[in-house]
């Protein structure tokens, strides 16, 4: 952040020349306010199918772009009429409105592909695992795992916090209930809990063919440890280590 620029900004504020220019553009785009109902909203859309040529992640993106690209493009045409820029400059601030508009969604994108909510469950659930939190043992004997048993929630041969399920040959096989518990407690301790609900989640993990085994229309499967029968969410033992 530039500390001249915002001290000059600031003054203006203090000096209301914010406040007088908004007065202004109200007072232009009163009269044209029919006009415009009938010209914006297929201005809109050509913006909307400009964002859409770039790879923007979610679906309502191209729509938010062009809201605010028209704004900005309605202020710049006040600007204009009252001779505050000229045509170049105008055409100048316009192409960087939007690339720059189209930069922060391309970003904005980046964080929501990291935000997405199973992505966020493995992730959260592997942090889990490796700060002892939570464990799961191994070949369904409720043993330390043999290989890598201090990412799975053991130290020097102990299991650490909730047991939340096992580890076997390449699947981990899931308490529902218990994992999507101790990971919704890591994520408040983020002060940022999963969005959706346990049923929805395990829906999109499905969904993304990050099930290993499902049953039909349930996500979750019957097994059999240490004689009992057990439902449990089924991912592969890699899943965790691939988000």
């Amino acid at each position: 952040m530039d500390l001249k620029k915002l001290t000059l900004l600031q003054e203006d504020c203090r000096n209301n020349i914010f406040i007088s220019a908004m007065a202004a553009y109200l007072q232009w785009l009163a009269p044209q306010m029919d006009q415009l109902k009938v010209e914006l909203p297929e201005r809109q859309r050509q913006l909307r199918s400009f964002a859409r040529q770039h790879d923007l992640k979610h679906d309502r993106t191209p729509e938010i772009v062009a809201s605010l690209a028209l704004g900005f493009e309605q202020f710049l045409n006040f600007a204009q009429h009252y001779g505050v820029i000229l045509e170049e400059g105008k055409n100048t601030l316009w192409e960087m409105a939007r690339q720059s508009l189209i930069q922060v969604a391309l970003e904005q994108g980046g964080h929501q592909e990291s935000e997405e909510p199973t992505k966020r469950f493995l992730s959260l659930l592997g942090a889990v695992l490796s700060s002892g939190q939570a464990h799961v043992t191994g070949s369904l004997d409720n043993r330390e795992p043999l290989m890598n048993s201090d990412h799975w929630g053991w130290r020097d041969e102990r299991p650490l916090g909730t047991h939340i399920g096992w580890i076997h040959g390449d699947e981990l096989f899931l308490i529902g209930d218990s994992a999507f518990s101790e990971v919704q407690k890591m994520a408040r301790l983020q002060e940022s809990p999963l969005a959706i609900g346990k049923n929805t989640l395990w829906k999109r993990l499905r969904e993304k063919g990050l099930l290993t085994r499902v049953d039909h229309e349930r996500n979750t499967v019957a097994i059999k440890i240490l004689g009992m029968s057990k439902r449990v969410l089924c991912l592969s033992a890699h899943a965790l280590t691939d988000t």
